[in-house]
């Protein structure tokens, strides 16, 4: 009797887990609304994404030495609940993908304090950096 009752109870875990899903049809609009998952790491999917759900309380700010994936290491700066600047540095020789805040008109970007041209495509910018770079960006 014992032993049909583990069955059933087995077979109720097994389909229980098979129906479970974990996913989102819209990016949380308040912090409180995210998923505390993760590794200390600030990224999403493939590209790093500052600020991507600033709460209203938090106008002006600044954070320093999150790690990205890609084994970079950023820093940011806003005011007025924009961002004004970041900073990323490379911890190994690797291509970063970067999407700029809608309210930026414009981006600039030095690598290690030297200007460099960048390309705006779908809202991104693919930075390409060697061990031990640090790319600036100002974002207007």
């Amino acid at each position: 009797m014992i032993l049909i009752a583990l069955f059933l109870f087995a077979g109720r875990i097994s389909h229980a887990r098979d129906t479970l899903q974990l996913w989102y049809d819209k990016p949380a609009r308040h912090w409180e609304e995210t998923l505390p998952l993760g590794n200390g790491r600030l990224d999403h999917a493939d590209f790093i994404h500052f600020l991507p759900a600033l709460p209203d309380e938090w106008s002006d700010g600044s954070f320093t030495g999150l790690r990205v994936r890609g084994d970079g290491v950023v820093n940011a700066r806003w005011e007025d609940h924009a961002l004004q600047s970041a900073s990323l540095y490379a911890n190994t020789d690797n291509t970063f993908l970067i999407k700029i805040p809608v309210t930026a008109e414009k981006c600039t970007v030095r690598i290690n304090n030297k200007s460099i041209k960048i390309t705006l495509q779908q809202g991104m910018i693919t930075l390409h950096l060697k061990k031990g770079q640090t790319a600036d960006m100002v974002f207007e």
